[in-house]
């Protein structure tokens, strides 16, 4: 989904309901079972008039096994024990595109370089996961490759 803020028929056709003004921003839907590895997100991010700074999410065989943070993260984290569904699949990565967005809360997915990882629901994307839980973290500083291509070093974005 590329996230250019324009609301189209063919976009709402495909499931895609998520549009934001400012811009600037493409989100793939990797499989939702695939997931392998540790992602930690460094960057705050607002949630429920609280901050969570520091979130760490471990994906083994497409499962979401562990969950960490700080205490924001960990509050956030009896919310998702809570939840039912595809809570524990990866939903989404997202890349920042904007170059005149900065990190800081709202706008953290579309600033140039950053790289963005959800998990649980992916309905608005016109994914599969379904579950009453999603949230979605930032990482700083995050390197991405595709296909043995860098993408994404140390939060910068490689291709134009």
């Amino acid at each position: 989904m590329i996230n250019d803020g324009v609301v189209t028929d063919e976009k709402i056709a495909a499931g895609a309901l998520d549009a934001s003004i400012p811009a600037g921003g493409v989100t793939v839907l990797p499989a939702a079972t695939t997931a392998e590895g540790v992602v930690t997100c460094d960057v705050p991010q607002a949630w429920a008039g609280r901050t969570v700074r520091t979130i760490r999410w471990e994906f083994e065989n497409g499962r979401l096994t562990g969950f960490d943070g700080d205490a924001a993260a960990r509050m956030l984290r009896k919310q998702w024990e809570l939840s039912s569904g595809d809570r524990d699949r990866i939903a989404a990565v997202s890349f920042g595109l904007n170059p005149k967005a900065r990190l800081g809360f709202l706008q953290n997915p579309i600033a140039r370089g950053a790289v963005s990882v959800g998990i649980g629901s992916n309905e608005f994307y016109g994914g599969t996961n379904k579950s009453a839980f999603g949230f979605e973290s930032t990482i700083r500083a995050a390197t991405v490759e595709a296909d043995g291509k860098p993408i994404v070093r140390d939060g910068k974005l490689l291709v134009p």
